[in-house]
C-alpha cells in the first residue's frame, strides 16, 4: 500500500474513533446548523432542511441513514468533505437519497462525499428540481440513478458514478437551463467534466419493455452543455446506450459538444449503441474513443457506434470507433443527419468483447426508410485498427489512470498526427491525434489517489458460486469487530440482514441458506464497525 493510501486509512479510522467517542447524534424532522467533524449522525426518520434554514456538513462526518424516504433540502446545503476526511454515507435500507428543490440562487454543494459500498444501495442518490447543484470528487453507487436533475443548472466534475439496476440511467439531466453560448468557457454554464460514469448490470430474467434501455448518461431538453473528458461505460442486458441525447432545449443554440470522452458499451444479449442522438438538436462528437460490442456471438442485433435519428444533426470528427463483428459504425435513422470525417473505423471480426481479434472495416449504413443523403463521409476516414493499449481490465475503472492505460495509443498507431487540424493541436504542439488521448509514449497516472476505506475485513470468494441452496463466504478479521451482513437482490431490495455479533481476529465463515428465494443474482455486503467493507455478486441457480 502506498503512503497516501495509508494516511487515508489512518485518517478515516481516527475520524470514526472520534465519532464513537462523541456519541451518535440522532436526527429526524427539520434539521439545520452544522454537523461538525468527527460527528456520527443517524437519520432515523424523514428529515428536511426547510426553506430559509441551512445545513453545513464538515469533513469526516459519518451519516447512517435508517429510512427509505429522501432527505429533502429546501434551504441552503453544503457538504464539504476532503480527500483525507471524506463525508461517508451509510444507508441501512434502500434509501431514496438527497432531494433538492428550488432555493433561488443558492448553490448546493457536495464535495468528497463517499457512499459506503458495504451498505444498502440507494435507489437514487442526488435528485434536484430547479436547483443549482455542484458535485465534485464524489463516489456514488445507486440502483436507478446517481444524479437526476430536472431544471436548474449543474456543475459536476471529477466524480465516480455507478448504477447496478436494469434500465438505470446513471446520470439523467433534463431541461437544464443555460443561455450561455459556450458553457465550457464560462463558470455559470452547465458542466459535466472529468467524470467516470458506469452502468454495470448482471443479466436478469423476466420481460423487457421494447423501448427501455440502460444508459450511463441521459440528457434531454437541455442546450449548451459542456461535456469534456468523461468516460461512459455500460455493460448490461438488452439495449445499452453509452450516451443518449433526446431533444434539444428550447433556448440557446441547441448545440451539444462531447469532446475527449470514452464511450465503452457491452450488451449481454441485445443491441449496444455508443452515442445516440434520438430526436432534435445538434451534437458534435470530437476526439472520442467509442468501443461497442455484443457479448452474444449468436445475436442478430447489430452494434452501432454513433446514431442520428429524426431531425438530429450529428457530426463525428477525429474519433476512433471500434465495433465487434463488422457491424454499423455510423447510422442515420428516419431522417437524422450524420457527418463523419477524420475518424478511424475498425471491427473485431469474429469476436465479441473488449479484447477481440482485429478484423477489418465494417460498414456505414443509412436507414432504408429514407432516400435522402443523410449519411455524409467527409473523405478523410481511415479503416484501420487504432492500436489502443488495452492494458488492464475493461470496464473496471477505479481511476482516470485505468481508463487512460486501456485506451492510450501504441507506437505506430494510425491515429497519431491524423486528426482534423481545425480542432487545434496536441499538447506537444504536434499535429492532433485521433481519439481522446494524444500519443505520449508512456502511460501517466492522473489525479489524486482514490478514496479508501479501512481494510480490517478481508473477504474471499463465495463457494460454491453459482450455488443451489446455500453458499459459504470466507472472511478474515485483522482485529476484533462486529460484523454486519446484508444481502440484496438485483433490484436493490433487501432479502436478508443480520449481525454476526462481535468476532475475534482471525478466519471466519458466513454460511447463507437461500432455499426460500428464486434463481437470480444477489449481492452479499459485509461490513465491520470500523467501516471495513466488502461486496460481491453470487448466483443462485435452482
Amino acid at each position: 500500500m502506498n503512503r497516501r493510501g495509508m494516511v487515508t486509512i489512518l485518517a478515516i479510522l481516527l475520524l470514526v474513533a472520534n465519532a464513537a467517542w462523541c456519541g451518535d447524534l440522532r436526527v429526524s424532522g427539520p434539521v439545520s446548523g452544522t454537523w461538525t467533524s468527527g460527528t456520527s449522525i443517524i437519520i432515523e426518520g424523514p428529515a428536511t432542511v426547510v426553506a430559509g434554514a441551512s445545513l453545513t456538513i464538515e469533513p469526516g462526518v459519518v451519516i447512517t441513514v435508517q429510512v427509505v424516504e429522501p432527505f429533502i433540502i429546501e434551504g441552503s446545503f453544503v457538504a464539504l468533505g476532503s480527500h483525507l476526511a471524506p463525508i461517508i454515507i451509510r444507508p441501512t435500507v434502500p434509501w431514496s437519497g438527497f432531494s433538492f428543490v428550488a432555493a433561488g440562487s443558492d448553490v448546493r454543494t457536495l464535495q468528497y462525499v463517499l457512499l459506503d459500498p458495504s451498505m444498502a444501495v440507494p435507489v437514487h442518490l442526488v435528485m434536484g428540481l430547479n436547483s443549482m447543484i455542484e458535485i465534485s470528487q464524489c463516489d456514488f453507487v445507486a440502483m436507478r440513478s446517481c444524479v437526476e436533475l430536472t431544471g436548474g443548472r449543474a456543475w459536476l466534475k471529477n466524480n465516480k458514478f455507478a448504477t447496478w439496476g436494469i434500465f438505470s440511467r446513471t446520470v439523467k439531466l433534463d431541461r437544464l437551463y443555460n443561455d450561455i453560448a459556450d458553457a465550457c468557457d464560462n463558470h455559470d454554464g452547465n458542466k459535466f467534466c472529468d467524470n467516470i460514469v458506469t452502468a454495470l448490470v448482471e443479466d436478469v430474467e423476466g420481460p423487457r419493455p421494447p423501448q427501455s434501455f440502460t444508459t450511463a448518461f441521459y440528457v434531454d431538453g437541455s442546450s449548451n452543455l459542456c461535456l469534456s473528458d468523461n468516460t461512459f461505460t455500460v455493460h448490461a442486458p438488452h439495449t445499452c446506450v453509452g450516451a443518449y441525447f433526446g431533444d434539444a432545449g428550447g433556448f440557446g443554440s441547441g448545440l451539444a459538444i462531447m469532446d475527449h470522452c470514452n464511450v465503452c458499451v457491452r450488451s449481454v444479449d441485445g443491441a449496444p449503441k455508443g452515442v445516440f442522438n434520438a430526436n432534435t438538436g445538434s451534437l458534435r462528437v470530437l476526439h472520442c474513443n467509442i468501443d461497442v460490442a455484443n457479448d452474444d456471438p449468436e445475436s442478430y442485433l447489430y452494434s452501432a457506434g454513433v446514431v442520428a435519428s429524426v431531425s438530429a444533426d450529428v457530426a463525428v470528427n477525429s474519433s476512433s470507433v471500434v465495433l465487434d463483428r463488422g457491424d454499423h459504425f455510423f447510422v442515420s435513422l428516419v431522417g437524422g443527419l450524420l457527418t463523419y470525417d477524420y475518424n478511424t473505423r475498425w471491427s473485431n471480426s469474429g469476436s465479441a468483447g473488449p479484447n477481440g481479434i482485429p478484423g477489418g472495416p465494417g460498414e456505414d449504413v443509412i436507414d432504408v426508410e429514407t432516400d435522402s443523403p443523410n449519411l455524409i463521409d467527409g473523405g478523410h476516414n481511415i479503416d484501420a485498427d487504432p492500436l489502443w493499449s488495452r492494458e488492464g481490465v475493461w470496464g473496471l475503472w477505479s481511476s482516470e489512470a485505468d481508463v487512460r492505460l486501456y485506451y492510450s495509443l501504441l507506437p505506430g498507431s494510425p491515429c497519431i498526427d491524423a486528426a482534423d487540424t481545425l480542432y487545434g493541436r496536441d499538447p506537444d504542439d504536434s499535429a492532433p491525434d485521433i481519439g481522446r488521448y494524444p500519443y505520449e509514449g508512456t502511460f501517466a497516472s492522473e489525479g489524486p489517489a482514490p478514496l479508501l476505506l479501512p481494510t480490517d475485513l478481508t473477504v474471499g470468494a463465495a463457494y460454491p458460486n453459482p450455488f443451489n441452496l446455500s453458499t459459504t463466504v470466507p472472511f478474515t478479521l485483522a482485529r476484533e469487530s462486529v460484523v454486519h451482513v446484508q444481502i440484496l437482490d438485483v433490484l436493490g431490495r433487501e432479502v436478508h440482514s443480520s449481525s454476526m455479533g462481535r468476532l475475534i481476529a482471525g478466519n471466519h465463515e458466513l454460511r447463507w441458506d437461500a432455499s426460500g428465494l428464486g434463481s437470480g443474482t444477489y449481492f452479499v455486503r459485509m461490513a465491520t464497525s470500523s467501516l471495513s467493507a466488502s461486496a460481491q455478486r453470487i448466483y443462485l441457480v435452482k
